[in-house]
């Protein structure tokens, strides 16, 4: 295992958190350019901003990439294998599913959504159910597994007919092509066979909580990138009330924390807790 820390650097808005990790990355491209690539994970809608924000202060980068999770796990299956399969879009999506339901509404085998499947923009609030339900791992079996367990019938209905709706949509996807919810998982289980995150140090922010898909890559990238430094927006005093508090602004963050301490010591990983407290961007206000 090539690991050497985790680095949590957390602290409130404007107190310099993103400028921290900004530093940094100037100060491994100073030192080993060629040696250690960069790898910035955020939001999709702020790696923009963050590649000119690096771009000031280094004067230009080179092994560096800034990226959302989606576009880190395709580099990933891109550079082991497994991006060749075609990706089916929202709209092939929606439209693979107005035929699933055609069937199920021809052969009047659905129990809780018969009516529902014939309405218009019912394939729409499907996909992104069923997408919810692949994110936080959750596939056909199961659900059969537990329905049984369910007293309520009319919940017990409801929860068989997605997990039809999710098992069809895999049969009809198997080999085909690629949905965009299995990316992530395909990436997880590829990271430990990828050179690049070996000789990465991973930078990830503009994040409160993640997603199970989520997890279970940071959970590969504890084990087989160089270092990993993660910001959390969050009171840098962990016993704050906003951090402790269920109803605390920090609440969800701190219990990000929490998780990603627990994974750190569960891993017997070094962990290290970088406190942002001044507050540079208001101080003038």
């Amino acid at each position: 295992v090539l690991f050497m820390s985790v680095e949590l650097i957390i602290g409130r808005a404007g107190t310099g958190k993103t400028f921290d990790c900004l530093m940094q990355m100037k100060k491994i491209l100073a030192e080993s350019p060629l040696d250690t690539e960069i790898i910035f994970l955020l939001p999709a809608y702020q790696t923009y901003r963050a590649e000119l924000e690096l771009a000031n202060i280094t004067g230009g980068a080179v092994n560096t990439e800034m990226c959302s999770f989606q576009r880190f796990s395709r580099q990933i299956l891109s550079e082991v294998g497994g991006a060749i399969v075609p990706r089916i879009s929202e709209i092939g999506r929606r439209l693979l599913l107005r035929k699933i339901l055609l069937n199920h509404i021809k052969s009047d085998d659905l129990k809780f959504y018969k009516r529902a499947a014939r309405q218009r923009g019912f394939a729409e609030s499907l996909s992104q159910e069923l997408q919810e339900f692949r994110t936080y791992s959750i596939d056909a079996e199961k659900i059969f597994s537990v329905i049984e367990l369910v007293e309520d019938e009319e919940l017990s209905n409801k929860l068989e007919d997605v997990a039809i709706f999710l098992d069809d949509f895999r049969k009809s996807c198997e080999g085909k092509q690629n949905d965009e919810s299995d990316l992530l998982e395909k990436a997880a289980e590829s990271i430990k066979n990828s050179a690049a995150v070996k000789r990465s140090e991973i930078f990830v922010d503009g994040f409160i909580f993640f997603d199970p898909q989520q997890r279970k890559i940071l959970r590969e990238l504890f084990q087989y990138a160089k270092n990993i430094h993660i910001v959390l927006p969050m009171s840098a005093d962990l016993n704050n009330r906003e951090n402790i508090s269920p109803f605390g602004i920090f609440n969800r963050a701190f219990e990000t924390f929490k998780m990603l301490r627990n994974m750190s010591e569960e891993m017997k990983i070094d962990f290290k807790i970088t406190r942002c407290e001044k507050s540079w961007r208001f101080e003038n206000n």
